[in-house]
């Protein structure tokens, strides 16, 4: 993060004395430095916005996830605690998996038939 803001100050920096080696003034070339800065702060911003509503967004696009979270709990007498993360690998691994499995059934079935 401190990097971030490092490179962000130095490429600020940068593009004022650029423009004063361009032949503007020296006043255009801290105004563009306020301009920038001003600009990077709105960016800032809008980041947290975002991000703020994307967190609000990804708990309420899968409802189902906490209802699930609670049965295994309540199956497992509270010895389980997945998270939200936990249900969304699974997911992503039964989305890989089922395909092949489904080609798999295709091919014993097609070999049985054959023999």
């Amino acid at each position: 993060m401190v990097a971030a803001v490092a490179l962000a100050f130095v490429g600020i920096a940068m593009n004022g004395w650029f423009a004063r080696s361009l032949g503007s003034s020296e006043a255009a070339g801290w105004l563009l430095l306020a301009i920038r800065h001003g600009a990077a702060d709105a960016v800032t911003d809008r980041r947290q916005t975002f991000d703020t509503v994307m967190r609000s967004v990804e708990q309420s696009a899968q409802p189902q996830t906490e209802a699930v979270i609670r049965m295994v709990a309540w199956a497992s007498r509270g010895m389980l605690r997945p998270a939200g993360d936990d249900f969304a690998m699974l997911r992503l691994v039964l989305l890989a998996l089922l395909p092949q499995v489904g080609g798999i059934l295709l091919m014993v079935g097609r070999w049985q038939a054959a023999a």
